[in-house]
């Protein structure tokens, strides 16, 4: 009697400690799926500060959207390649932002190509923003401050609106560099935007394609890498 209960206890004891086992395995296996899953969902999000990377390429593709002569805006491609513009996503909402010193910019600019129509450079550059002056009456949403002195230029682009179902990101105005290179695929900074949008974990590629002022087909593309805060 005394050996069939010692076997029964332990025939028990065997069972429940596999059970307990197989339990333990299966929480552990949870909780991995449960973390790849959480982890997954955190880079797949829109949300955070994404900033430019292909800055060269995309500057190309503006200065060939406006006709511009490659022999004379070569150098500007390098003058710019520091340029660091931000797209910040949260929930529906997109903002595009920059702030830059172009003072590199704007010497070459006038080096190369102005200095013969205006040998006083304080000329040069009187007449460059009041050119610009004149384009922020248009812009209704586009946010710009300009510090004439320092060259500094603060540019905001809010109220893009994201639309997860068609993968889009739309915003009322065109972001420009300096309001002169479009980021679009016309040169007129007051029409409305729609990118689509392609996420790979932390590379996120925002393109938009279609007919220019001209009637020639055009396309814009930029590809932006996730900020670690």
């Amino acid at each position: 009697m005394k050996h069939w209960t010692k076997k029964y206890w332990l025939t028990l004891l065997t069972v429940l400690c596999a059970l307990l086992f197989a339990g333990c395995s299966t929480a552990t296996t949870t909780s991995q799926a449960t973390t790849q899953e959480t982890t997954v969902a955190q880079n797949e999000t829109l949300d955070g500060t994404w900033e430019l990377t292909d800055v060269k390429t995309t500057l190309r593709k503006s200065f060939v959207l406006r006709g511009a002569d490659p022999t004379q805006y070569a150098y500007a491609i390098d003058d710019l390649a520091d340029w660091k513009p931000q797209l910040v996503i949260s929930g529906n909402e997109a903002e595009f932002k920059y702030s830059y010193n172009f003072t590199k910019y704007y010497e070459n600019l006038y080096e190369h190509i102005y200095k013969n129509a205006f040998p006083d450079k304080s000329e040069f550059k009187s007449v460059l923003y009041d050119g610009y002056a004149k384009i922020l009456p248009a812009l209704k949403v586009t946010k710009i401050e300009m510090d004439k002195e320092t060259n500094q230029f603060d540019f905001s682009l809010p109220e893009g609106a994201i639309d997860t179902s068609n993968k889009t990101i739309t915003f009322k105005e065109t972001p420009t560099l300096l309001m002169t290179f479009s980021l679009g695929i016309t040169m007129q900074p007051a029409r409305p935007i729609t990118y689509q949008y392609e996420l790979d974990g932390d590379t996120l590629v925002v393109s938009a394609r279609g007919n220019n002022e001209r009637g020639v087909l055009a396309t814009m593309k930029m590809t932006f890498k996730k900020v670690t805060e």
